[in-house]
Order: structure tokens, then C-alpha cells, then sequence
């Protein structure tokens, strides 16, 4: 085992290889809502090898063998600008080392990533039997077993770890335990899973589709845990520009347009098969052949479209359930505008602004421009740039950003029917 890496001064960064510290020399991590969950996360580094008589390298391959008895990993701690404290923003699995491209022969080029991008390499053995409520808790628990035994790092769920104090949190609090979140949560819908067919990937987003929130893995000092977020949008952080009233985020560049007129309207409809009707508070057979139709549609977009309907194509879902059918079109409609609706907005390092976290800040970084109204952005992607090297380019944050979208406020059902097949 060789010796940690100890920094004299605080650094940007900093890596750890098989929980080995070594010296950082370049950082990008990238997190995307793109992926198997609802954020996903990719890291290219490099770092110096040998250094100080110490060959880090070697880090990737400790028992000397061709073979290792599992894969290497990589951890990725990112220095809060504001809480002038470290917080474990990656830990994944090295899926590539070698040289870098320099002249300098010791640094050395490391890529890895989250947990979550192998979802769709652990094959996915269910079944799920409908026409009845079920509880969500067995189909997650059924996912977890499956994700543990795929995976080389611990992955959580029901328990925070005695580190809490290193997650990498949403909104500067503690995230809330999933199994509360989902304890009361139950589905109609039946669904068969086979292992030559399936794969953790189509049955995490099976699940999700069907629910009105998103999962995905917060990492942590000892490995990941495995979260179920109501509401993403309001469970993350909410910044202000720190030229705004009671604002603190620094914006350094903000090219994201004013005006962003993406798709507002979906519409979906359900299985014609056992198709549920709604009687008050219940949900019953309807003897006839028909499926549900749904339209959802985003009001502000749809209000700064003129009130016309930007409409993608019909999508069909496999739900029979209305309230799961109308679950499905938030969803659906929501993704359709995460992908539309883009700009960019360049911070400093801040833990909190990753995927789903909303930004007020007007279409400017002239300070002096008051007159302009500020918008509310919501984070698509964010690009962790750490480069101590390049003179030009300060550690700081790229963030791809669209329309703040609420699926639960925002997005507003205006037609639920059934219709005849």
C-alpha cells in the first residue's frame, strides 16, 4: 500500500483511488440528468505519478497481477467555495487509465463512473402481478438486492451512514430516508421482468415513470446511497444570483436566452387492457373496450407560447390506472422539456448546484441591469471544472440550464378521458 498524498494547502479537489489520496492535477465531473437514473455521474481526471518518490500509480493495480479481485474506484471531493468545506461529490468505478496527453510523463489520465451508468449491465429478474394495489417497497427492494450484487461498492437505503456529514446534500440539508418517502406508495400496473431481456435500467425506469418522483445514487465517503426524491425540483437547492436580494451564488457568466419556448404540451394514453375508471375516490374496472387519454401541459410555457400547443407525438403507456396514466404525462412532459429547453450559466464551486437545483438570476451579468426581470432556471447538467493549470480558467462550475418545471405545480392535467379503442 503506498502513502496518501497530503496536500500543505487547501486545494480545489481532491481524489482518492482505492481510498488512496493522490495528488490532483485536473478535475472535470459532470452531472447529468441524461442516464439509467435521475442524476448520473461521469468523471475524467488527472493526477501526478510518481510524486515525491511515490508511485501512484501503481494505486490501480496493488496485488500485481493481470487480474484484480474487483474493479478500482475513484472518489472525488469537491471544495465549497462558500462553506470553505470538503463534500464527497463522486465515487464510482475506473473504467479507463493511462497516459495523459502533455509532455509531462507524470500525469497520468484516469475516467470513471457512477454506479448508476451499470444499471444497464446487472440483468433484472421481477414480476410484479397487476390488477390489484401493491406496495412500491417490494419492487425497490427487489432492485437494491440485485444493484448489491452487481456492484462493487456498498450501496444504502433505509439507514444514513454514520458519515452523514460528507453527503453531498440537496438544499444543505440531510436527505430525507427513501423508505419513508415511499412506504405508503402503491401500484395497479403489473409488470414482468426476465433476465435475458431485462436489465436494472428498464426496471429503475419503469418504476419511475409510474411514480412522481426520481431515483438516483447520492455518493458518499463509503460508497452510495440509493434515494427516492418525491419532488426533486423542490427538494433541491434553491439559489439566488448574489446580486438579488438575500442572494449568495456568484454568477460569473450567464449566456442562458431569455426567452425559452420548448415544447409545452403531451399527450399520453393508457392501456386498454383492465382500463380503471374513476368513481370518487376509487378506481374500478370499466367493463367496456377503452384506454385512458391524458393531456398535460406546462402553463407558463404554454402562456409564453402565445396559449398555443407546442405538442409532441402521442406516447403510450403500458399503465392502467387514470391516476397512474396522468402520473406518466407529468413525467414524460417534464423530461421533454429538460431536453428542449437549454442555456448556460457559469458559478464558483458550489456543492448545491447539480441537476434539479433552481436558479434566480437575470439573463446577464451586468449587475447594473435592474430593469431586466430575473428568471428562474432549473439545472439540466453540471460540469465540476477544475483546471489549476490553465491560467485563463478559474475553478468554477458550467451549468447547462432550462425553465423551472415543478411536475406537481407547474405542469396542470387539462383533459383526462377514455376513449374507445
Amino acid at each position: 500500500m503506498v502513502d496518501a498524498f497530503t496536500p500543505t494547502n487547501p486545494t480545489p479537489s481532491k481524489l482518492y483511488l482505492n481510498g488512496t489520496e493522490v495528488p490532483p492535477a485536473r478535475v472535470d465531473l459532470y452531472c447529468r440528468k441524461e442516464g439509467p437514473l435521475g442524476v448520473n455521474r461521469y468523471a475524467e481526471v488527472q493526477f501526478v505519478s510518481p510524486f515525491n518518490g511515490t508511485d501512484f500509480f501503481t494505486v490501480l493495480n496493488t496485488d500485481g497481477s493481470d487480474g484484480q479481485s474487483k474493479p478500482d474506484t475513484l472518489r472525488i471531493e469537491i471544495r465549497d467555495q462558500n462553506a470553505e468545506a470538503y463534500t464527497t461529490a463522486f465515487h464510482g468505478i475506473v473504467t479507463g487509465v493511462g497516459d495523459a496527453r502533455t509532455d509531462n510523463r507524470k500525469i497520468k489520465h484516469c475516467r470513471a463512473e457512477g454506479i448508476e451508468h451499470f444499471l444497464d449491465r446487472i440483468p433484472a429478474s421481477f414480476k410484479y402481478k397487476g390488477n390489484e394495489p401493491k406496495p412500491v417497497r417490494v419492487i425497490v427492494d427487489a432492485i437494491l438486492k440485485q444493484l448489491r450484487n452487481g456492484v462493487p461498492l456498498p450501496i444504502g437505503f433505509e439507514e444514513l451512514p454514520e458519515s452523514v456529514g460528507g453527503l453531498f446534500t440537496l438544499g444543505g440539508t440531510l436527505l430525507p430516508v427513501a423508505a419513508d418517502a415511499l412506504s405508503d406508495k402503491k401500484l395497479i400496473s403489473g409488470k414482468t421482468f426476465q433476465a435475458n431481456k431485462h436489465t436494472l435500467k428498464d426496471m429503475v425506469q419503469w418504476l419511475s415513470g409510474k411514480l412522481d418522483g426520481r431515483f438516483w445514487i447520492v455518493p458518499t465517503k463509503d460508497g452510495g446511497i440509493f434515494q427516492y426524491f418525491s419532488n426533486p425540483v423542490t427538494q433541491s437547492a434553491s439559489l439566488k444570483a448574489e446580486y438579488l436580494s438575500g442572494g449568495q451564488l456568484r454568477i460569473i457568466n450567464n449566456t442562458a436566452v431569455n426567452q425559452i419556448k420548448p415544447l409545452n404540451t403531451v399527450i399520453v394514453n393508457g392501456r386498454a387492457a383492465s382500463t380503471f375508471t374513476e368513481i370518487g375516490p376509487f378506481e374500478i374496472n370499466t367493463p367496456e373496450d377503452s384506454f385512458t387519454q391524458v393531456k398535460a401541459r406546462h402553463d407558463v410555457l404554454y402562456q409564453r407560447s402565445g396559449n398555443t400547443e407546442l405538442t409532441a407525438e402521442i406516447t403510450k403507456s403500458d399503465a392502467e390506472s387514470k391516476a397512474e396514466v396522468k402520473t406518466e404525462a407529468r413525467t414524460l412532459l417534464k423530461k421533454k422539456i429538460d431536453q428542449s429547453s437549454t442555456g448556460s450559466i457559469h458559478t464558483v464551486l458550489d456543492r448545491e448546484v447539480q441537476p434539479f437545483a433552481t436558479i434566480e438570476a437575470r439573463p446577464t451579468v451586468n449587475t447594473e441591469a435592474n430593469q431586466v426581470p430575473a428568471i428562474t432556471y432549473e439545472v439540466h447538467r453540471s460540469h465540476y471544472k477544475i483546471h489549476p493549470n490553465d491560467r485563463d480558467t478559474v475553478p468554477h462550475v458550467e451549468l447547462n440550464c432550462g425553465i423551472k418545471t415543478n411536475p406537481q405545480s407547474d405542469i396542470s392535467i387539462v383533459s383526462s378521458n377514455e376513449k374507445d379503442t
